[in-house]
């Protein structure tokens, strides 16, 4: 039997069965459908560009064939296909013996904290907030009446902040585990398609339930969980590595794994206090924009929208501004989603955005954001802190207290006036009418007028339809640590940092790949 990977097999809305896949592929490789010995889909996407009559569905298919094709059209692509190794654990349980602390239940912590379990480290877990049934109540709390929880909140408790988000599981990066990543989602209940989707997601909803069963699985391994223990204090012992806990718990290991995410500001303060080396980082801020859904698929699928096997449509936006030499462009689209208080500080406001599974809330939001430089905050390590956090403080005087957000139509925010009536959003506990005008820095803000109007020539309308809430501060940290070969902290051996606080990840996937690969480089350096 031949194997051959095949791409550029497409299929028409609502034509993507086994069967008609089958039937294209016997009909472009001009082979008997019998010779079809079996077929598997590695990756389907959409293919909704401009210049075709309507979108189409676009294939990578992984085949056995009886017979070599006949022909192979210009449009199709055959190669080998690649070796894969099926995941292990594992098998020599390199830190048996060893114990371990691990801060955070983000993506990286889970990741870390099965790593280190199934390596045969007696582990403990700690997590500032609840479990995830007392956070979703906190946060319900926050958005139903602005009373904030500082540790139970989009940002802090069970499964981290991408547990309330769009789940997104693309990411950039190339390395191999990042399909490892995909697959123990599939083992923890998430659906098969992630693992060929082109733009996998699994919604809030999705992610509420994986998280779940990862906890039970690093359980099932022996580790102790403690939630509402949040880190105060942590500095070198005779044994490597002792830890203090708000209420007084005092935990001892050679090994800590701080997954903490790169909103535990108080945590890297104490850290750079304590030597720890980091090199400023640059982000991005600005604004989260929100438009109808129904506008979004309208302009992204032409004469094709609405059709049943059409997702909610996405867009993705960049801008090059010449007179500063700054990146504008669009972070975190939630198609069918809704704009989300991310607030996790006394007296400050954050925006983000979240989706559920089903993307059917018939509103479409995403952070339009402006790139920010070390320079521009100092070139210091904290001063990238300091900057978000004055954005925040802004946020929350600008929209009257309470946790409301200051809002305007876009149209406003370009011509600079206040608006007439109070613009319809999705935010909760709601919105303050303002002009936005002022609220950041020349240098941010006319990036960002000139951004707009090269959007709205692109995709007409993005003006009109458009709302602002701000600020988005949070796209990724401000801070990257300086590691040993072995992944840990320069200078540091046995203080591991690990996924976005560490300011070597963005997002969920990447977030649990950063902490395979500090495990695995702290397995080669004992062995």
């Amino acid at each position: 039997m031949i194997r051959q990977r095949v791409s550029g097999i497409e299929a028409p809305l609502g034509r993507g069965s086994d069967e008609f896949l089958r039937k294209a592929l016997a009909r472009s490789l001009q082979v008997r459908i019998e010779a079809i010995v079996d077929l598997a889909v590695v990756r389907r996407s959409l293919d909704a560009r401009k210049g075709r009559r309507e979108p189409v569905w676009t294939f990578v298919l992984d085949v056995g064939l009886a017979t070599r094709p006949r022909r192979i059209p210009k449009e199709v692509r055959l190669g080998p296909v690649p070796e894969r190794k099926p995941r292990v654990a594992p098998a020599a349980r390199p830190f048996k013996g060893m114990s371990a602390v691990v801060v955070g239940t983000g993506p990286a912590g889970l990741f870390a904290a099965l790593a280190l379990a199934e390596g045969g480290a007696s582990l403990t877990v700690l997590e500032q907030g609840p479990c995830l049934e007392e956070r979703v109540v906190a946060v319900r709390d926050l958005w139903r009446s602005g009373t904030l929880s500082p540790d139970a909140n989009v940002q802090f408790g069970e499964g981290g902040a991408g547990t309330f988000s769009d789940g997104k599981l693309t990411t950039r990066i190339k390395d191999p585990l990042a399909r490892e990543v995909l697959e123990l989602f599939v083992e923890a209940g998430a659906p098969e398609t992630i693992l060929e989707t082109a733009h996998p997601h699994l919604g809030t909803d999705g992610v509420r339930a994986v998280v779940r069963r990862l906890r039970e699985r690093v359980e099932g391994l022996g580790a102790r969980f403690i939630f509402k223990e949040a880190l105060v204090e942590i500095r070198r012992s005779t044994r490597g590595w002792l830890i203090e806990t708000a209420s007084g718990q005092v935990l001892e290991a050679p090994l800590a794994f701080l997954a903490a995410g790169h909103s535990a500001r108080p945590l890297f303060r104490r850290l750079l206090a304590l030597g720890v080396p980091f090199r400023p980082k640059g982000f991005a801020v600005g604004v989260r924009v929100e438009h109808p859904q129904e506008w979004v698929d309208a302009r992204q699928y032409g004469a094709a929208a609405g059709h049943p096997d059409l997702p909610a449509a996405e867009y993705f936006l960049t801008y090059k501004d010449r007179p500063t030499g700054r990146g504008v462009y669009s972070f975190c689209m939630c198609p069918g989603g809704v704009i989300v208080n991310s607030a996790s500080e006394p007296e400050r406001l954050v925006t983000n955005g979240m989706s559920m599974s089903h993307r059917a809330s018939g509103r479409a939001n995403a952070g339009i954001v402006v790139t920010v430089a070390p320079e521009d905050f100092g070139g210091e390590p904290e001063g990238g802190i300091a900057f978000q956090e004055g954005l925040e403080r802004k946020g929350y005087e600008w929209g009257g207290g309470g946790y409301f957000a200051p809002a305007q139509s876009l149209q406003g925010f370009l011509e600079g006036r206040p608006d007439e009536t109070q613009p319809r959003t999705t935010f909760r506990p709601g919105t303050r009418p303002v002009n936005l005008r002022g609220f950041f820095p020349p240098w941010v803000e006319e990036p960002l007028l000139r951004a707009f109007r090269h959007f709205d020539e692109k995709v007409p309308g993005f003006i009109e339809r458009g709302v602002l809430l701000a600020p988005e501060t949070r796209t990724s940290g401000p801070l990257q640590l300086c590691r040993a070969g072995d992944g840990s902290a320069e200078g540091f051996p046995g203080l591991y940092l690990a996924g976005e606080g560490a300011g070597w990840s963005g997002g969920i996937v990447s977030s649990a790949v950063d902490a395979l690969r500090c495990v695995e480089a702290l397995a080669r350096s004992i062995s």
